[in-house]
């Protein structure tokens, strides 16, 4: 199954979005709480708002629109249902995921408050980008590969989950 174009697809476009997720979460408190910001662990914590926030709106907005521009594409080719009609909503995670790494970046290289760029517009964007490519790239495996959607999900889900390790085993250093 990991010879399937759309498993490997899939599990890029998840490993690459978890690990940023993960790397400016673990990067956050090494950030944060240096001499120049001097943040407590708790108001370090409260970096976790933008992410519950953004977590919500992501699964409101990624189940309504997953749902709504599925059925837009499936009456553009006949009724027929495509399992790549969502695909074109990656363009989500396209832009927000690499938005969020540069503010974060932008934010630590000019040393700005850390409420400026950060918190409340970045972190809220990656998190936003990530359950969007959860969504669509798993329908999509779903969708193409039905008699053995549930391997594939596994197997989306597990290289995913190594390969952002990997990445992450190199970010800390």
């Amino acid at each position: 199954m990991i010879v399937h174009p759309a498993v490997i697809f899939a599990f890029h476009g998840y490993a690459v979005s978890f690990a940023w997720f993960v790397a400016i979460d673990i990067l956050n408190s090494f950030v944060l709480q240096a001499p120049l910001y001097n943040c407590t662990p708790s108001i370090n914590g409260l970096a976790n708002i933008p992410k519950l926030v953004g977590n919500l709106f992501g699964a409101w907005a990624r189940a309504w629109l997953v749902d709504k521009y599925s059925d837009y594409r499936s009456t553009k080719v006949a009724g027929v249902f495509e399992p790549e009609a969502c695909v074109h909503l990656l363009i989500i995670t396209a832009v927000s995921v690499p938005a969020e790494c540069l503010a974060f970046g932008f934010e630590v290289a000019q040393t700005l408050h850390w409420t400026a760029l950060r918190v409340f517009f970045g972190y809220g964007m990656v998190t936003v980008g990530l359950a969007f490519v959860l969504v669509c790239s798993l329908v999509y495996v779903s969708d193409c590969y039905l008699p053995v959607n549930s391997g594939c999900l596994l197997l989306v889900n597990g290289l995913g989950d190594v390969i952002a390790f990997g990445f992450l085993y190199g970010v800390l250093p």
